[in-house]
């Protein structure tokens, strides 16, 4: 699906967004396209095992994730990234 689209719709429900797609993590960047809610990008390697300790790992660190921010969660680490206002 087209990253711009996904995003709209995911805006219009008031849905965030969690992703392992880069491409759909870096459109507010690249594409500009606007978004007021959260996107978790999840950047792992291994399977869904790795993915449950790492979404653990980020609710742990933040009980609410803040909307208009991009979360990368990565194996080791959980990176917080201001989007694009509109």
């Amino acid at each position: 699906a087209d990253p711009a689209r996904t995003l709209d719709l995911a805006g219009k429900q008031q849905l965030d967004v969690m992703t392992a797609d880069p491409e759909l993590a870096s459109a507010p960047f690249e594409q500009g396209v606007p978004f007021s809610r959260c996107i978790v990008f999840l950047q792992l390697e291994g399977g869904d095992v790795e993915q449950d300790d790492a979404i653990d790992r980020l609710f742990e660190r933040y009980k609410r994730l803040t909307p208009g921010r991009l979360y990368t969660v990565t194996g080791t680490r959980v990176k917080i990234r201001q989007l694009p206002g509109k």
